[in-house]
């Protein structure tokens, strides 16, 4: 039997391949028989596939109407109903920027479960930080008109670069 240190204290104890486990595993002062770490591998199987198709059904529900909010939007600012004000545009173009950040967040978090199943491969990408902390002020100016409210940004990082994917 082969021991070898734990991670997190104790000894892990291995008889056998992790394929056709005969014998047990010990963490610590816990003991798993191989047809109950067959049993904890088949859990985790179906944990993670509840997971992928939970992220499907929940981006299909939150595309609809963020694609919607989207679509309106632009409508608006088609000044389709009528001429808008210049603060109502701004508004009506920082709504459109959040719905289409929203559905952008929605598209990695499917992302992020491709990626967990070997499906996807990364592809990373420069981002200026100025427009990070621009649309950062657009999403939180209604909070800053509030006198108790400071929104602060380092000086000097708007030129700067991230790279990310």
């Amino acid at each position: 039997m082969a021991r070898h240190p734990a991670p997190y204290g104790g000894l892990i104890a291995f008889t056998g391949g992790l394929i056709g486990l005969q014998g047990s595993l010990q963490f610590g002062t816990n003991q798993f028989s191989g047809t109950e770490l067959s049993d904890k591998a088949e859990s985790l199987r179906q944990a993670s596939e509840a997971k992928r198709r939970f992220l499907s059904a929940v981006s299909h529900e939150l595309r609809t109407p963020l694609n919607a909010i989207s679509s309106l939007s632009r409508l608006l600012l088609d000044r389709m109903d009528g001429d808008l004000t210049p603060e109502q545009a701004k508004q009506i173009h920082f709504v459109l920027r959040s719905a289409d950040g929203l559905s952008e967040m929605v598209t990695e978090l499917l992302d992020l479960a491709k990626i967990e199943a070997g499906k996807t491969e990364l592809k990373p990408a420069s981002l200026p930080v100025g427009e990070i902390f621009s649309a950062l002020r657009g999403m939180f100016r209604p909070l800053s008109l509030n006198d108790r409210v400071k929104l602060i940004f380092a000086d000097g990082l708007s030129n700067c670069l991230i790279r990310t994917d």
